[in-house]
């Protein structure tokens, strides 16, 4: 490079320092050729001659060229042109290009370097914002929660309509001709309420000859029954008169033997006492050993005195035969008289069918006969109305397929009615589904789940004015976890299944945690926490601003950027409303501790 053109550079560089600076995209002030202050013109060696008149102006006045266009070459070669042939005008045109080509490069530098400085400003104060406690600002990033203890209640929020458990057609079940309509459409009856009476002369008459049978069949069922009682008690009778007979020969017996003793002792006493004193010891023996014979004698004598008569023995077998075969008889007499006593019953629940009753509490509706028409059997016209459990009330509701997996059978649902504030329905879950549905019916309630599947609640403490038809809010309780640590669902990220928090430095400056933790429940508001934080902690309410519930989230961190910073990026998707929502947050000059991928 000469030197004349390293002073011009110099002072291409000094007037661009001393120019006010200008804001980022305008246009700088344009330098006007020949005439750059006194300083500038005395430190070049090689100034500008004025400019020739070219035609275009009054004579007097310095034309100033304009270079701009679509690049240098095309800028250049205009001023060439315009003046003409003269050599020193030439290269000072040139020179006057290459000057302007150097400005225009400085400029660039600055205003890049100046919408550096602007970038680093705003993302230093989005950082701020996030690291900010209790911050004022419209940002979701800035607001923070404590994490406290409570009771975490689940649910699943869903919309139906009340419809009947037991909605029933009344038939006639017998063939007959209406005689009494009792019903009337809105009518409130109870169950077993009369609600229409039939005729059937068929009906009928078998009722009376069922009676008739069976009136005969238990007449003659007592009658052998009565036999058996006979035989039996004919039998107790001999047993007793044969065991009276014997009782009766042994007292003889007794009183006999008694009375003979009584003669023998009589008779060996007198014969004692007619031995004389003096009879020797020889004689004595002999005068006793008489003495006995003779009581013997009159023993004898009293004993056959008395008359005992011998019952002999007893034959059981002339009274169990007789028994036995009355109870034949009386069974088979039984059997006939069961029968007729089905028959009887059959026919007697046949004639109840002509009263045809409310086969459960409700409202009646849809009356279809009158008095005269012909119901029932092949006749029959079918329903004759319609009777709805009002007592007995259900909502069948929606579940998307997120949800459904956490409701089970027995679970406690609540009820609330938009028409009528203040009430309450108590209901459980009695059936789920387990194929799904699909939502795109007419009428069905707009969800984001695109497969459903269908549970059904019974409302188990109703309330008088509920009616079926009216739309319900169903409210599902899938979980119920006591004392445990509480947060926002929206605090609460999901990454690969492991779930995370964003947890700001206790000082206030410093690094961002990505802190690791266990959900040990989950309902639409809250999360509740059992691992990975304590009581009292900061967490940001929302990590990434405008999304209310996380489902992915990925942090990446990098060094090396411009300016020597390090660069964090969070990226997180989920849904806002009904829009998806994708947020990427870049924080220059921070940090992200914890897991990061």
């Amino acid at each position: 490079m000469s030197d004349e053109d390293r002073v011009d550079q110099n002072e291409v560089m000094s007037a661009g320092e001393a120019q006010e600076p200008t804001a980022p995209g305008a246009r700088p002030p344009r330098p006007v050729l020949g005439d750059e202050g006194e300083g500038a013109g005395a430190s070049r060696t090689n100034a500008l001659k004025p400019m020739p008149d070219l035609g275009g102006g009054d004579g007097g006045e310095e034309p100033t060229t304009r270079l701009e266009g679509p690049s240098d070459a095309t800028a250049q070669a205009e001023p060439v042109a315009l003046l003409g042939d003269d050599p020193e005008m030439q290269a000072a045109a040139a020179a006057l290009e290459e000057r302007h080509a150097r400005d225009r490069r400085a400029r660039t530098i600055r205003i890049a370097i100046g919408a550096a400085a602007l970038a680093a400003i705003v993302i230093a104060l989005v950082v701020s914002s996030i690291l900010g406690r209790g911050s004022t600002g419209t940002s979701t990033q800035s607001e923070t929660i404590a994490v406290e203890r409570g009771d975490l209640v689940g649910d699943v929020q869903a919309s139906a309509k009340i419809a009947s458990a037991r909605n029933v057609d009344v038939v006639a079940e017998v063939a007959g001709t209406v005689q009494e309509v009792k019903a009337s459409e809105g009518q409130h009856v109870e169950a077993g309420d009369e609600l229409f009476v039939l005729k059937s002369d068929d009906v009928s008459r078998g009722v009376d000859s069922a009676g008739t049978a069976l009136e005969r069949a238990r007449n003659d069922a007592n009658a052998a029954n009565m036999s058996v009682a006979n035989a039996q008690r004919d039998y107790d009778q001999a047993v007793s008169d044969y065991n009276a007979e014997v009782a009766a020969r042994n007292n003889a017996i007794s009183q006999a033997e008694a009375d003979a003793d009584a003669a023998y002792q009589q008779a060996y006493n007198e014969a004692v006492a007619e031995i004389p004193a003096t009879a020797t010891s020889a004689e004595r023996n002999s005068l006793l050993s008489q003495a006995r014979d003779y009581a013997q004698e009159a023993y004898n004598d009293a004993y056959n005195a008395v008359y005992i008569p011998d019952p002999g023995t007893f034959d059981h077998t002339i009274y169990t035969d007789a028994i036995a075969a009355a109870q034949s008889a009386a069974n088979d007499v039984n059997l006939s008289l069961t029968e007729a006593q089905r028959y009887y019953d059959a026919a007697v629940a046949e004639g109840n069918k002509l009263v045809v009753r409310a086969p459960n509490a409700g409202t009646v509706t849809s009356v279809t006969t009158k008095v005269g028409a012909s119901v029932g059997g092949l006749a029959g016209t079918g329903a004759l109305c319609q009777v709805i459990d009002t007592n007995s009330l259900c909502v069948d509701v929606e579940v998307g397929e997120a949800d459904v997996a956490a409701i089970k059978n027995g679970q406690s649902v609540t009820v609330t009615l938009p028409a009528l504030p203040g009430v309450t329905l108590d209901g459980k879950v009695t059936k789920v589904a387990t194929t799904s549905t699909t939502l795109a019916l007419a009428g069905s309630v707009a969800t984001s789940d695109p497969v459903s599947y269908q549970v059904e609640v019974t409302i188990t403490k109703g309330d008088e004015r509920v009616k079926p038809g009216m739309s319900a809010d169903v409210s599902i309780r899938t979980q119920d976890v006591p004392d445990t640590l509480l947060v926002p669902a929206t605090a609460v990220v999901v990454k690969g299944g492991d779930s995370y928090v964003m947890v700001p430095p206790a000082s206030g400056k410093g690094a961002l945690e990505y802190r690791s933790v266990v959900v040990a429940g989950r309902s639409s508001t809250q999360c509740a926490i059992s691992k990975g934080l304590s009581e009292g902690e900061l967490v940001l309410v929302s990590p990434i601003e405008g999304v209310e519930s996380s489902t992915t989230s990925t942090t990446s961190a990098s060094t090396g950027a411009q300016g020597g910073g390090a660069q964090a990026t969070t990226t997180s998707q989920g849904t806002s409303g009904d829009a998806s929502a994708t947020q990427t947050l870049t924080v220059t000059g921070a940090t992200t501790s914890g897991k990061a991928s």
